[in-house]
Order: C-alpha cells, then sequence, then structure tokens
C-alpha cells in the first residue's frame, strides 16, 4: 500500500517537529549551537520577500533547478563526447590535454555555479522558515504561518518529483539536504525527531539510492532528448556567468618543489605540475555524518590515502569523523568556512578564509598547509578584485592553494557508473594530476569506491604534502 502524504499531513509533521519533549530556547545551553543565519543580505532580503508575501511561490525555484539540470547534463554528454575525442586522437605514448581547459568543462563549471545557487536560496529559506517555527519568541500565527511555507515548499518538490526521473535525481539530494537543515536546527533546540517524523520522511525518501540510478538510467534516451532541447533556449544567467569565466590552472608542468604560499602563480598547483606517475586524491565539502565514515572504511580497506578539503563550520561538530581521518593518515585541508564563493564581493573572506584557518586549526591539532577555494573561484575568475583579496589571504595564512586536473562531475546528480567511468577515462590518459570527488553525495562515495579498488590502488597515491614540500 503506497502512502499519501498530503498537505495537511506536511503541516501536521512540521508542527509536531518543532513541538518535543523539551522547550524550544532562542539560545540553547551547550551542545549544538542554533543555526546561523543572516550570513548573506542577499539570501535574508529574499527570505523576508517570501515572509512578507512579496514572493508567495516557491514553484519557480525548483523549475529552475530541473531546467539547469537538464542543461548541465548536455554539457556532461558534451563534455564525455569531448573527452572520447581526445583519447581517440592523442598519438601513442602522449596523454590527453586535461578536460579543465575545455569549452564543455566551462560549460559545466557555469551550471555548477548557477545550481549551487539555487540550492544555497531553496536551504536558506527553509532554514529560516524552520528557526520561525521553533524559536520561542514567535508567534502562534507566525509558528503556522512558518509552517504553511514549508508545507508549500515541500509540495512544490513533490511537484517536480512526481513524474520525472529526470526531477527525482535531482530533488532527492536537495530533499536530503533539507533534512539534515531540519534535524540541526531541531537540535540546536533541544528536538529531536520522534519515530512518527522518520516514517513521515520515508514517504519522500522510499527508494534505495540504486533505484534511483536505476530509473534514471532507463529513462535516459527521454532525458537526453529534453537536455539537448533546454540547452538550446536562449539563458541570459548562464550567458552572464560564462562571459565572467576565465579556466586557468596558472601552471604548466614544472618543478613543483618551486611551489610556496603566494597569492601568485607558485602559491597555486593543478596536478599538472607533480613527477610522472603521482596522483593525489581529494574530496570536498565535508565532513558529512554518513558518507565521509563509509569513504573512509573504504579507502582504509584498499590502501589509499586521501586529502580532505573541510568547511569549518561542518568541522566544528564532527570531532569523531575528523579523529578518525587522522588516525587513518589522511591529509586535512582547509575548503573555507561555510562554502562561500570568495570571488563575490559580498563574502566575508576575512571569515571564509583567516577564521576558518583557526578553527581548523584546533580541530586538526596542526594548521592546515592547503586551501581550495569553492568552485575554484579564486583561479576561475582570478581578474575580480575579490579573488585577488582570497589569494592574498590565502598566502596570508601560509597555505598553498589546490586546484585539480581531474574532475569527477559529481556535484551533478548521476548515475555512479558514469562518474566512474568519466573519472577513470581521463586518468588512463594523463599521467599525473589531483582528482576531484566530493564526500557528500551517496553517488562519489560508490563512483570513487569502484575507481579505488579498480584504478587507484594500482597508482602511486600520495597525499599533497608528499609531494608539494610547505616547510
Amino acid at each position: 500500500m503506497k502512502i499519501k502524504l498530503t498537505g495537511l499531513a506536511v503541516i501536521v509533521f512540521l508542527i509536531v517537529s518543532c513541538m518535543s519533549v523539551k522547550p524550544s530556547l532562542d539560545k540553547p545551553e551547550g551542545g549544538r549551537q542554533p543555526a546561523e543565519v543572516f550570513e548573506d543580505p542577499k539570501l535574508e532580503q529574499l527570505f523576508l520577500n517570501h515572509w512578507e508575501g512579496k514572493n508567495s511561490s516557491f514553484d519557480d525555484y525548483f523549475s529552475r533547478l530541473v531546467a539547469i539540470f537538464l542543461r548541465a547534463h548536455k554539457y556532461s554528454l558534451d563534455f564525455d563526447a569531448e573527452l572520447d575525442r581526445r583519447i581517440k586522437n592523442k598519438k601513442a605514448g602522449e596523454e590527453i590535454e586535461p578536460m579543465t581547459n575545455s569549452v564543455p568543462y566551462k560549460k559545466l563549471y557555469v551550471m555548477k555555479l548557477l545550481t549551487y545557487s539555487i540550492h544555497d536560496k531553496i536551504t536558506y529559506i527553509y532554514e529560516r522558515l524552520m528557526q520561525q517555527a521553533c524559536i520561542s519568541k514567535t508567534t502562534a500565527q507566525e509558528k503556522m504561518k512558518a509552517h504553511l511555507m514549508m508545507a508549500n515548499m515541500l509540495s512544490a518538490i513533490r511537484k517536480k518529483w512526481a513524474n520525472n526521473p529526470e526531477g527525482r535525481l535531482e530533488m532527492v539530494g536537495l530533499f536530503r539536504e533539507m533534512q539534515t537543515i531540519r534535524q540541526d536546527v531541531l537540535e540546536s533546540y533541544g528536538m529531536s525527531q520522534t519515530t512518527e517524523d522518520e516514517k513521515r520522511n520515508a514517504v519522500f525518501l522510499n527508494k534505495k539510492p540504486e533505484d534511483y540510478y536505476k530509473e534514471f538510467k532507463e529513462a535516459k534516451e527521454s532525458i537526453n532528448q529534453k537536455a539537448t532541447l533546454e540547452a538550446q533556449t536562449a539563458d541570459d544567467e548562464f550567458e552572464l556567468v560564462y562571459k565572467s569565466v576565465i579556466l586557468s590552472t596558472e601552471r604548466e608542468p614544472n618543478n613543483v618543489l618551486a611551489l610556496m604560499p603566494s597569492s601568485g602563480a607558485s602559491g597555486n598547483t593543478s596536478g599538472n605540475d607533480f613527477p610522472k606517475g603521482v596522483w593525489a586524491l581529494t574530496y570536498d565539502d565535508g565532513p558529512h555524518a554518513t558518507h565521509t565514515p563509509k569513504i573512509l572504511e573504504m579507502l582504509k580497506d584498499n590502501g589509499v590515502k586521501a586529502t580532505f578539503f573541510w568547511l569549518a563550520k561542518l568541522v566544528k561538530n564532527s570531532s569523531a569523523i575528523v579523529g578518525r581521518a587522522k588516525s587513518n593518515g589522511h591529509e586535512l585541508a582547509n575548503h573555507s568556512y561555510s562554502h562561500a564563493d570568495l570571488a563575490r564581493s559580498s563574502t566575508d573572506r576575512q571569515r571564509e578564509i583567516s577564521d576558518s584557518t583557526k578553527i581548523l586549526t584546533a580541530a586538526y591539532g596542526a594548521a592546515p598547509a592547503f586551501f581550495r577555494c569553492p568552485y575554484g573561484s579564486c583561479i576561475f575568475n582570478s581578474s575580480s578584485s575579490g579573488s585577488k583579496e582570497a589569494r592574498a589571504l590565502i598566502a596570508g595564512n601560509y597555505m598553498i592553494h589546490v586546484l585539480w586536473n581531474v574532475d569527477s562531475n559529481d556535484w551533478k546528480a548521476d548515475t555512479p557508473d558514469v562518474i566512474f567511468r568519466r573519472t577513470r577515462d581521463q586518468i588512463n590518459n594523463l599521467s599525473r594530476g589531483i582528482i576531484l570527488f566530493h564526500d557528500v553525495h551517496e553517488r562519489s562515495y560508490l563512483a570513487s569506491k569502484r575507481l579505488v579498488e579498480e584504478v587507484l590502488k594500482n597508482k602511486n597515491m600520495v597525499l599533497m604534502s608528499d609531494v608539494v614540500k610547505t616547510k
């Protein structure tokens, strides 16, 4: 028997969630702190527009998200086709030119920026609504208003989820992210989910990840056709961002030992300058409570070490995972405080770089020697004043910036086997480099597991500090 979660059931579900055993507190004592808000004035204004009724619909966000996904899917097909062309045309004994300098990659990169932008809007609004529903200073009427708005958000997700494989695969990740936010907010106010809450959650997440991947694979031809049509439509936002991005790794193959903390070329490596046959596996965006431990276990089983670029705001509450990664011999690096775009003029770069370094130094037991800008923005948007300030702060905190020359593109909702093949083919046709994955997705764990087992454990795998001597 299938269970349907009606709009009323969603509202009741959300109301019960914020009426747990413990009373809500505006400033909880001990444990997890309340979710941070007001970090971005533009996002806060966006929330206020919804709260004040100036923008009452959430459908546009999810429609835009699916449209972005489809365009990104077309560019990923173009990326794979260009990769195949480069492999086919290379001469015996040569290697291909890294895909990170290709036109399809630049287009994919822009879609990544647009995807995260929509995610940020949705999750920020949802987090603020959760807080409005749970803090004690809001009135009963305001709490009900917050619950109704959250119900409308979930309803909009279900509309995109219903009969569209491309919608489901994209939305399942977003919904999981929203549920993590929800749980964090509840915990920050001394509350917890009940068994009934979890059962209702399962209505949305009623399949195993492999079932979604199978469904997506079976609808491949239909999705490819929709993606091709979407990519043919005009998209002013895409064109604007595309013009601002300049793909550059700053360094050609040379002596990696010349690297040093610097805001110039000597302060950045993409892996193109590694000794021949040397590879570094890296993961961004964690630590994640579910996926990071599985990745750590997988790496241990295969005797492979990796460098993890983690967010300070997540590390603060992940001491067990940090300890496990350290004891397993992995390298821990800095990926900023909150994953903000460091090239953006409104970003608090002092907090994202300098403050995050202090937090991570305390958590890691040693200062991180390496930094990776979210989205690689302080390299790919290197001409902006924000990027230049970011690079100066990174060098000022005695860190070297780390880019990549093999991108799994696992940020995009796709099947693990596609991500695996794409990454494997890049590695097998290059002679050295830095591989980019993310430890916050199920698909990333599955794809990188297969890659480690079939390809990487037979290669010369190093930590960043093994090949880049910073002292």
